[in-house]
Parts: structure tokens; sequence; C-alpha cells
């Protein structure tokens, strides 16, 4: 396994494995695929956005994370040193209203149709869509390995931050944070006995999948 540009690996966390076996399984990562969009209703520097969000996936290793399951006992992450963050531009501003929502609904369809692929980072992308003068949608996708709800927050958090700052041309003094690797590490260091015989006492007499 050589992986020039990869600065770290490490296994994953129990719910990404389940996450992973499931995308892998299905043959898709639909039901792990999150998509949000953004409405912007006021003036929007897509060259400052843009060079926030590049900010953000350079700070945190796990949003230029991949992963990698095939020849190894169990599946890890890897963190890359760099990636190209998709960031799309489109102008729809010409059309009409109800034509910018079907084109909307079809883009948004075929953006969750093409998916990840999860051996590939970034596992996210933007498209910046100009709606109607200085209105726009942002959309932004993301498979769930990389991402929680609760961390999606922070991380718009940071961007509007980060962008906040540059214009203002100050310093992003961002606050520190530990890496999910740290979190993966005190995992490992855990005795899951306990939470083991707990659920196998839940599900005992199970034999197939419930609603």
């Amino acid at each position: 396994m050589k992986h020039a540009n990869v600065e770290d690996l490490y296994r994953l966390s129990p719910i990404q494995e389940g996450m992973l076996f499931h995308a892998l399984h299905d043959g898709e990562s639909a039901p792990y695929f999150e998509q949000f969009v953004v409405p912007y209703s006021r003036d929007l520097d897509l060259d400052r956005l843009e060079r926030a969000w590049r900010e953000v996936v350079e700070r945190h290793p796990i949003l230029r994370t991949s992963f990698f399951w095939e020849e190894v006992e169990n599946p890890v992450q890897l963190v890359h040193r760099r990636v190209t963050l998709p960031f799309e531009r489109l102008d729809w501003s010409g059309l009409s209203p109800d034509e910018r929502e079907q084109r909307l609904r079809a883009f948004l369809e075929e953006d969750r149709r093409r998916g990840f692929a999860l051996d590939r980072a970034p596992l996210l992308r933007l498209t910046a869509i100009q709606w109607d003068g200085a209105s726009y949608r942002i959309v932004w996708s993301y498979h769930h390995l990389l991402l929680d709800g609760w961390s999606s927050n922070l991380l718009l958090r940071e961007v509007a931050a980060a962008y906040e700052a540059a214009a203002r041309g100050v310093r992003w003094e961002a606050e520190l944070r530990r890496p999910f690797r740290d979190y993966i590490a005190w995992l490992r260091q855990q005795d899951l006995s306990a939470a083991e015989a707990y659920w196998r006492r839940v599900l005992d007499g199970f034999t197939e999948p419930t609603a």
C-alpha cells in the first residue's frame, strides 16, 4: 500500500466501520450521503468563501480523509496532506423562478446519484449557484463517514468565522481542536466487553433484522 500523499493513517471508529460495511455491501453510499442547501440573500464574495472553505479543510485532517479496506485485516482511514476541494460555480440568474426550482431539484438528485468514491479524498464538495441578483444557493454535500450533525454545525461556524475575518482584513484566530485520531486512540484503550455483553443480552433471541 503506497500513498505518497498520506500524512497519517489509523483505524476507524466502530460507527465508521458499520457505515463503511453497509456502504460497500449495498454498493452505494446513499444512506450516508449528506446534502445541505444554504440560501444567501446578501452579497457574497465567492472567492472569499472558497478560500474560507479551503482553510477549514486544511485545518481538519478528517476533511482530508479517505478510506482503505483492501488487503488489510481491518479498514483504515488515510489522512492526505493535500486535497483539491471541489467548488463549482453556476449561474442560474437568467432563468425564471420555476426553472430555477426545477433545475435545483434535478441537480440535487444527480448530486446524490454521484455519491462519493470512499477511497478518494475529499469526501465533500460544494456548488455555489447564483440565484437571482445577489442571491445564492450553496449546495454542500459530504459523506457521513466524516461528520455527524453536531460536527457539521461546528464546521459551518468555522467557515463563517474564516469568511468574516477575511472580509474585515484580519487574521482568523481559530479555536484549537483535538484531531479525530485522538478520539480513535481513546476508543482503542476502552474495555468494550461490558457494552458487548449488554447488547448480546438485549438482542438475544433475534435472528433477523427488525424495523
